[in-house]
């Protein structure tokens, strides 16, 4: 049972691989550069990848080697997880370039499984697209979020041409070890070792906070599935959560229990507006009067029952902590 998955570098790509290969599947990890070309970040992700994981580097999409490559190795199932990132919080997102890597590959990549008797497609959406996190199909969203929503129309289309089985996991908020360095746990975990305030400017902003491990055990349910043969959409949940809930349980659970740092001093705004996400505000858009409230970004269905918050936070420490990532502090009171 061979399944493939592109973007394996990324922060949940690292987690869905290994999860998988915990599994028993053969994990194959697409790794879109040459392996000299991955630094800081992304290097330490694709050391954390299991043994188990067979590593394919140079595999991109726009260049024709993933297409190559499936038609060499025939996986049982794809998942599609890349997509174009640098600045994807921006007006200025390189749609271009997003079309480039996601969509103009597509019709060659879906041809190349269908011909090698691929069971099923899986592809990564986000609750920012159109359509998803409660919005309506025709909400105004970001560059990133319509070249999202445009990747997954296109694979609509190619698979059900195909008859081929379509699935796709609507990412919330995911937290877990080595997410992106400015992402609120990594940013309060450097306030700890630095001793420094953190500054909270939206804390009354909601978020849908899941476990990066629960966000894996969703893609091994939809493998399961698509072999099976079903098509699916899902959309895993912990519910909506304060920023400023979720600093302090950092601070708590985290910080001073797990890593053994200094707890950090978390300092609100005196009366917070709530701003229009980024992409709107460069782009000269205006945050309507029924809009300047904390906003709530989530999957809107049943949050999962079964997050153990404890191990939880266990296996992010002791992935910290092994990967050399963290030193604690003497004088923290261990």
């Amino acid at each position: 049972m061979r399944v493939a998955i592109s973007g394996a570098s990324s922060f949940t790509g690292l987690w869905i691989a290994n999860r998988l290969a915990q599994a028993g599947y053969q994990v194959d990890a697409l790794l879109a550069r040459d392996s000299a070309s991955y630094s800081g970040l992304p290097q330490v992700r694709v050391r954390r990848l299991s043994s188990q994981v067979e590593k394919h580097f140079a595999i991109d999409a726009e260049g024709g080697a993933m297409k190559d490559w499936i038609q060499k190795n025939r996986p049982r199932v794809w998942i599609h997880h890349h997509h174009f990132m640098t600045h994807f919080r921006s007006p200025e997102y390189n749609l271009t370039r997003a079309h480039a890597v996601g969509l103009a590959p597509l019709p060659e990549i879906i041809q190349a499984l269908g011909e090698n008797q691929c069971g099923a497609v899986i592809f990564s959406g986000s609750y920012f697209e159109a359509g998803e996190g409660g919005q309506a199909a025709d909400a105004p969203v970001s560059p990133y979020a319509r070249s999202k929503t445009q990747v997954w129309h296109l694979l609509q289309e190619l698979c059900a041409r195909a008859r081929m089985p379509l699935l796709k996991v609507v990412i919330p908020n995911p937290i877990g070890p080595f997410e992106n360095d400015d992402r609120l746990i990594p940013s309060l975990i450097r306030s700890a070792r630095s001793g420094t305030e953190f500054h909270l400017q939206t804390p009354l902003d909601q978020a849908d906070n899941l476990p990066v491990t629960a966000v894996a055990e969703t893609y091994a349910d939809a493998v399961a599935r698509g072999l099976r043969g079903e098509s699916a959409i899902l959309r895993p949940s912990a519910g909506a959560e304060s920023n400023e809930s979720l600093g302090q349980r950092v601070n708590d659970e985290l910080i001073v229990k797990r890593l053994h740092l200094p707890a950090v001093s978390i300092r609100k705004p005196s009366a917070e507006v709530p701003k229009a996400p980024t992409w709107q505000k460069a782009s000269g858009g205006n945050t309507p009067q029924d809009e300047r409230k904390p906003r709530i970004f989530r999957n809107p269905t049943v949050p999962l029952a079964a997050i153990d918050w404890p191990l939880f936070w266990d296996f992010y420490a002791q992935e910290l902590l092994g990967a050399g990532l963290i030193t604690p502090v003497a004088s923290a009171g261990r």
